[in-house]
């Protein structure tokens, strides 16, 4: 293998800001999930937890939110749960994201993925 060879591809990482608008300003509350993974996509479920329904009492995990994704997006979302994890933990604050008034930051610094020549995602 040549030098040439096991060089890595060039990598383009466009930066901006984005305005976040939010179509809805509820929040579900979530708890347990369900991954249903398919060859070209991921449905991530989300319940607020495990109800317990009818005379014999029989637990049952409604779904409120179904997301949809593909692999890359995936891999996206959770490199941003990762990020999110991980200052909350350097922090040890429950509000270390978002505003000082704890809600959302009103601008997202979108996260720049690697685009390269040869992406399959």
């Amino acid at each position: 293998m040549s030098s040439q060879d096991s060089r890595k591809p060039d990598v383009v990482q466009p930066a901006y800001q984005v305005q976040v608008q939010y179509e809805q300003r509820t929040a579900v509350y979530a708890s347990q999930f369900v991954i249903n993974a398919g060859e070209d996509e991921l449905v991530l479920d989300c319940s607020s937890g495990v109800v317990l329904e009818g005379a014999d009492a029989t637990p049952q995990l409604p779904i409120h939110t179904r997301l949809a994704m593909s692999w890359g997006a995936a891999r996206k979302l959770s490199k941003l749960l990762e990020q999110a994890l991980r200052q909350h933990a350097e922090s040890g604050s429950g509000n270390s994201l978002g505003s000082a008034a704890g809600g959302p930051a009103p601008y997202a610094k979108l996260p720049t993925m690697p685009l390269t020549h040869d992406q399959h995602s």
